[in-house]
């Protein structure tokens, strides 16, 4: 019935046999919201986030993301529940993919799959006001981390990510979240335990008996 009543008031595309649904959490700066957003059978969903989908011969997400069977968390602890919302992607902070994203292949299959070069992880932190994000970011072999943030695309992938604080979901771990790179404050190394001192022991050695 959800799901109908969604189709009704949002639009006829939803019954369009290609969207394949993906379940997410929507962090603005101002509320944050959980339901399912779309992309198209031949898509990860940063693809869709980036450039939208095509459905109903109409292209559709350039510019709002789609949500459908959304739960919105407001401020104050306030909860509100509709069949639909369309969220503006400039006001987005990050996108979440739930239920432990896309099934992951073998790096060097998923690279032939998307036409890419094989890349590797680079452990980072994120700061995106009020949160934290540490995981990993994705190079080429000859990128560094100032070529992956130095692009075009309005979302940045991120995997194995922990964020902090926890959502107001309660969830605060994530195998895949799109960062939206124009509300980014800074990015950089996770900052390191700080070594603890070594304590020198001072050794005491027994004293000579004094000769009379």
């Amino acid at each position: 019935m959800q799901a109908e009543s969604a189709a009704s008031k949002a639009g006829n595309w939803l019954n369009d046999p290609k969207l394949r649904q993906v379940n997410v959490v929507v962090c603005t700066a101002y509320c944050t919201l959980e339901g399912t957003t779309y992309r198209t059978q031949d898509q990860r969903l940063l693809d869709s986030l980036c450039s939208g989908f095509a459905a109903s011969v109409y292209r559709l997400g350039r510019e709002f993301l789609p949500l459908t069977g959304v739960r919105v968390h407001l401020p104050r602890g306030k909860k509100e529940s509709t069949a639909y919302n369309f969220v503006m992607k400039p006001s987005i902070l990050f996108v979440a993919e739930r239920n432990g994203g896309q099934e992951e292949m073998d790096r060097l299959e998923r690279a032939r799959k998307w036409g890419m070069k094989v890349k590797m992880p680079l452990l980072t932190q994120v700061w995106i006001p009020p949160y934290t994000l540490v995981g990993r970011m994705h190079a080429a072999m000859w990128q560094e981390l100032a070529h992956i943030l130095d692009v075009e695309d309005m979302f940045l992938p991120m995997t194995s990510v922990s964020v902090t604080p926890a959502l107001p979901t309660g969830e605060s771990a994530f195998s895949f979240v799109a960062i939206n790179r124009a509300r980014i404050v800074r990015v950089g190394d996770p900052p390191r335990e700080p070594e603890k001192p070594q304590v020198k022991r001072r050794v005491v050695r027994p004293r000579k008996p004094k000769r009379e």
